[in-house]
C-alpha cells in the first residue's frame, strides 16, 4: 500500500529497493549520506525536507506513474540518475552546494517546472526543450542556444543566440553573435558591444505603416550601395536614402 518514511535521522541512510503500489512519502530525512537505489511507485511520490551534509543520491531508477514532487532537497551533491514520470513533476527547492546531476534522461509526460536554476552545457550532446513535438530551446555542445520563441520580461545577457521565429524582450544585451531569422520586438533598449549588421538586398522590402522606421542597405550591381529608411512623407510611405555612398 502506501509507504511513509518520516523523521529518519542517521549517519548514513540506505534504501536499496523500495517497491510501493500506493503513495510514497519521504519526509524529514536527515543523514550524512542518503541513497535510494531503486524506487518503483504506481501512485504519487513525495520527497520533502531531505537533508544530507554529504551526498544525496535519489534512485538510480525512479519510475512513477502518477505525480512526483521533490521539494526542499538540500545536499552537498544531489544526483538523480534517471527520472521517468507520466504525470506532473515539481522540484520546489533543490539545493546542492556542489553539483546537482541528472546522469541519464529526464522524461516527463506532464508539466516540468524548474525555478531559479542554472543549466551548464558541457557535454557533446544537445540540451533540448520540446513543446508539442517542437524543439523550443536547443543548446549544442559548443554552448550555442537555438530558440524557437523567446520571451524575456526583464533583462537578458546572452553570449550567442539564434531565434528561428520571434523574440519579444524588454531589454537585450548580446556580447557575442546574435542570429535572428524572424522578427525581434524590444520594448526597451538594445545594447551591443560590437557592431549591428543591417540586411543588404537588391530589392527594397515593402514600405508601409507596419514597416515604418525599418532600415536596409540597397545593393547596386553597377553603382554604390545606399542606406535607406522607410518613412511617412507627404502623405505616403517610401524609402528615403540616408547616404548615397558608403
Amino acid at each position: 500500500g502506501a509507504a511513509t518514511l518520516s523523521d529518519v535521522s542517521a549517519a548514513a541512510t540506505s534504501v536499496v529497493t523500495l517497491s510501493v503500489s500506493g503513495a510514497t512519502t519521504l519526509s524529514g530525512v536527515s543523514a550524512a549520506a542518503v541513497t535510494v537505489s531503486s524506487l518503483g511507485v504506481t501512485g504519487a511520490t513525495s520527497v520533502a525536507s531531505l537533508s544530507a551534509s554529504g551526498a544525496a543520491t535519489l534512485s538510480s531508477s525512479l519510475a512513477v506513474t502518477g505525480a512526483a514532487t521533490l521539494s526542499d532537497v538540500t545536499a552537498q551533491a544531489a544526483s538523480l540518475q534517471a527520472l521517468n514520470v507520466s504525470g506532473a513533476t515539481n522540484m520546489g527547492t533543490l539545493s546542492a552546494s556542489d553539483a546537482a546531476s541528472f546522469s541519464n534522461d529526464v522524461s516527463v509526460g506532464g508539466e516540468f517546472v524548474v525555478q531559479n536554476s542554472t543549466f551548464t552545457e558541457s557535454a557533446t550532446d544537445d540540451f533540448v526543450v520540446q513543446r508539442n513535438g517542437y524543439s523550443i530551446l536547443t543548446i549544442d555542445g559548443d554552448g550555442i542556444a537555438n530558440v524557437l520563441g523567446l520571451v524575456v520580461e526583464d533583462a537578458a545577457t546572452i553570449d550567442e543566440l539564434t531565434v528561428n521565429i520571434k523574440a519579444t524582450m524588454t531589454q537585450l544585451q548580446v556580447t557575442g553573435r546574435s542570429d535572428l531569422d524572424g522578427d525581434l520586438a524590444v520594448g526597451g533598449g538594445i545594447t551591443a558591444s560590437g557592431t549591428i549588421k543591417v540586411g543588404r538586398t537588391l530589392t527594397a522590402p515593402t514600405c508601409n505603416a507596419s514597416s515604418a522606421g525599418t532600415f536596409f542597405v540597397k545593393s547596386s550591381l553597377s553603382g554604390d550601395d545606399t542606406f535607406e529608411v522607410c518613412m511617412y512623407v507627404s502623405g505616403s510611405y517610401s524609402w528615403r536614402k540616408l547616404t548615397d555612398t558608403a
